[in-house]
């Protein structure tokens, strides 16, 4: 410690209070939607993401960077209309700085391409891995 505790106790009340706030916005924006108590988490841990783009950037960077947590975000799993409710309702953040960036379509695992189609992919895992010379045990 820096014998600064007055300040360092400050520090933690405005921050636990900060994110009391935030995690009753989010609890409230995801119950509208009728979100699954299930994955709370994971629209916590986006907000939590959320939170310290805002703290850290600004302008250009901040837009580039909401846009890209949303991309990641949607193709996780989550509702994209729920995320940017999020932003919206919770962070106070306009249109502009959640511009949709380039439109993505996912494949069903079925149509993705493979080097092989009967080779499976842990296969080709396996066989990238960097291989040891030697032997990997020493005989006794």
């Amino acid at each position: 410690m820096d014998g600064n505790i007055e300040g360092q106790v400050d520090n933690y009340q405005q921050a636990a209070q900060h994110h009391a706030i935030v995690g009753s916005g989010i609890r409230a924006v995801l119950n509208d939607q009728g979100v699954p108590v299930t994955l709370f988490s994971m629209y916590r841990a986006f907000s939590l993401q959320v939170d310290k783009i805002i703290r850290q950037h600004d302008g250009e960077t901040r837009r580039y960077l909401l846009q890209m947590a949303v991309d990641r975000w949607t193709f996780r799993g989550l509702n994209s209309e729920v995320l940017r409710a999020i932003c919206h309702q919770v962070f106070s953040l306009s249109g502009d700085d959640l511009r949709p960036s380039v439109e993505v379509r996912l494949l069903p695992a079925a149509e993705q391409p493979r080097a092989d189609p009967r080779e499976p992919v842990w296969s080709r895992a396996l066989h990238a891995a960097p291989q040891r010379k030697g032997r990997a045990f020493a005989r006794a």
